[in-house]
């Protein structure tokens, strides 16, 4: 007689012991089958149970690659969100920078025109004197 095999003993098995289990159960509803097909099954219930095991450990497989297939989306979305994280950091230090620059020449500017319009000053103010004399 078969048994009903619990969730928690099937998540704590390996792969390899979960697909030795889903063997012997697809094996097991077979002979189940073929009994009743020869009327030598005494519990039909039995054909039940060794379905609902084989859909129990069928679920349970697919847990464990969906909940792998998270993980690997999950970790590739953290990768994804610490690069843009990183490149926006680095964009920030990049736009000081030339922003610094930008800065540093607007000055350089306005010191030349101030030079040169001083230089102007005294230019006029050596005509003047010039040509008042």
């Amino acid at each position: 007689m078969s048994s009903k095999l619990k969730a928690e003993a099937l998540r704590s098995m390996t792969e390899e012991q979960r697909k030795a289990t889903l063997i012997d159960q697809a094996r097991l509803l077979m002979d189940l089958k073929v009994q009743r097909a020869t009327d030598r099954l005494e519990a039909i219930s039995e054909i039940r149970v060794a379905r609902r095991n084989i859909a129990r450990l069928k679920t349970i497989v697919h847990e464990k690659v969906v909940n792998e297939r998270h993980a690997a989306a999950a970790k590739a979305a953290q990768d994804a969100h610490s690069a843009a994280i990183a490149a926006t950091k680095q964009a920030e230090i990049d736009y000081r920078e030339i922003r610094a620059k930008n800065e540093k020449a607007r000055q350089m500017a306005t010191e030349r025109k101030k030079a040169g319009i001083k230089k102007a000053i005294k230019k006029s103010s050596k005509s003047k004197v010039a040509k008042k004399k």
